[in-house]
């Protein structure tokens, strides 16, 4: 790697992971995403590719340790990943909180203001997602429009009704990793899709780390199984995976609906409503006022994000 790489120091992994630590926290915004503004997008992957071939061969001598050393990816990845557990935690303390704490997120008073945010943030990343297939055809245009529709379906099931079983956080575990590893989809989206998010960052303020074991194993599923698979078919299948995820995103817009009969997935299952007599004229102003501005900042992030590619041409 280039002696000019902005990350090979431990102080500026450690403020990178803050950053993207800050994203992952908060739905809608990716952390593959912030990573990529930073330049250290194709560093990442790398990395972590590096030591899933490394402990699936369990043959360090078979590395070339002149071009490509443990160490190096070590100091890059240890701080990183400091610095987003750091920032996740102090991010959802503030949105989910402990479960006798409710946070932003959980409160009638604050909460559909934040989902306003969310779906605003998801919605306009629409056509960015749309725009990165190169010549898009009506094959295209049919395989989003499915993707969206399973995806619209399958959220009404009770599967995804917030049951936190073994099963749902090994699911969780392994898709939001896929999500985080992806510039333009959010982690913590697919947990609040899943209804996991209140969850997961409930536990992990409430120090029930056992309880998230099964998260855990569905991340390192995903490392080891996901990662390889999703490098080849970026490569590979580009367009067909970006109208994939089109789909999955616009069916997801259902989740974020901010007008539910519950915020607190510890009181029962998040549901949807379409009764506006439920919220007062002022509380609906502020929602679609959090709408456009979630709206605004996705915008934001499309055109920092096409400035940084034009300045690396």
């Amino acid at each position: 790697m280039s002696s000019k790489d902005k990350t090979d120091n431990v102080q500026t992994s450690f403020l990178f992971g803050i950053l993207m630590g800050l994203a992952d926290a908060i739905p809608g915004v990716s952390g593959g995403t912030v990573a990529f503004l930073l330049g250290f997008y194709k560093k990442l992957v790398k990395s972590l590719s590096f030591f899933v071939i490394f402990i699936r061969n369990f043959t360090p001598f078979k590395i070339n340790k002149q071009s490509d050393s443990p160490k190096k990816h070590l100091y890059f990845l240890f701080p990183l990943a400091t610095g987003i557990l750091i920032s996740y935690y102090f991010v959802t303390l503030f949105l989910v909180g402990p479960t006798d704490s409710p946070g932003a997120l959980r409160q009638s008073s604050t909460a559909p203001m934040l989902y306003g945010f969310f779906f605003g943030l998801v919605f306009a990343s629409l056509p960015r997602l749309w725009g990165d297939i190169e010549n898009p055809n009506k094959n295209n245009l049919i395989t989003a429009f499915c993707f969206a529709i399973i995806t619209y379906l399958l959220l009404g099931l009770s599967f995804f009704s917030g049951d936190s079983t073994a099963y749902v956080l090994f699911f969780s575990g392994t898709l939001s990793l896929t999500a985080m590893l992806l510039p333009g989809l959010s982690g913590a989206m697919v947990l609040v899709i899943l209804g996991q998010y209140s969850y997961i960052a409930s536990s992990f303020h409430d120090g029930s780390f056992l309880n998230l074991i099964p998260f855990f194993l569905g991340g390192v599923f995903c490392l080891f199984t996901i990662l390889p698979l999703l490098q080849y078919s970026l490569k590979n299948h580009h367009s067909e995976i970006m109208a994939v995820m089109t789909g999955i995103l616009a069916g997801s817009l259902k989740t974020l609906w901010p007008l539910k009969s519950n915020y607190d997935i510890h009181q029962g299952p998040l549901v949807n409503t379409f009764n506006n007599s439920d919220f007062s004229n002022e509380s609906l102003l502020f929602i679609f006022l959090f709408i456009i501005f979630g709206f605004l900042i996705e915008n934001l992030i499309i055109y920092l994000k096409k400035s940084t590619v034009l300045m690396n041409k």
